[in-house]
């Protein structure tokens, strides 16, 4: 089984309840996105379900300055499995931003926020387009909020000096190529 895919049974559910919020008909304030990925496990973020609120859902759709593509949203499930960089909030001390191989209407690379679990729920407050990423992602690094990278994704959104200083300081941060070596993390 490969830690980094999301179960076909929360794709399918998740796409379900997608279907029923744009036709109108879902029954419940938020949806469940799926079972908490292993990546966050990994990191201690130990919570039944991973969800999203229906006014959230309204906010990406619109949009903070650019809506989230339907086909990006219709894919949270696994943006989320697979991300490209975890890190610490700058804002917010117990909450992780996650960094999503995704792109919004402005093609602003998008970014996940994921609070800490209550009453075993890991809840996503926002997920928006980034503008200055570069800029972004710069603070976060020298600020050493990164704890996990997929280094090949990562090469494909970061600039080159963000990658020589990650690569630079690959013993402090967890990637996946890491993950994927160890037999039981």
């Amino acid at each position: 089984m490969d830690r980094f895919i999301a179960e076909q049974r929360d794709i399918l559910y998740f796409q379900a309840q997608i279907g029923a919020y744009f036709s109108g008909t879902l029954k419940y304030d938020d949806i469940k996105i799926s079972v908490v990925p292993f990546i966050f496990k990994y990191f201690n973020i130990i919570g039944q379900s991973l969800r999203i609120s229906v006014e959230v859902l309204e906010k990406i759709r619109n949009g903070h300055s650019a809506a989230v593509p339907f086909n990006v949203i219709d894919s949270l499930p696994q943006l989320l499995a697979d991300p490209v960089i975890i890190m610490k909030s700058i804002t917010h001390q117990e909450s992780l931003v996650v960094v999503l191989n995704a792109k919004d209407a402005n093609l602003n690379t998008l970014i996940a926020i994921l609070r800490p679990p209550r009453n075993k729920i890991v809840r996503i407050p926002s997920i928006y387009g980034k503008d200055n990423f570069d800029y972004f992602m710069d603070l976060n690094i020298e600020k050493e909020n990164l704890i996990y990278t997929d280094m090949a994704q990562a090469k494909k959104i970061l600039q080159p000096s963000a990658i020589e200083f990650l690569n630079s300081r690959s013993q402090n941060i967890t990637t996946k190529e890491f993950i994927l070596k160890k037999k039981n993390p």
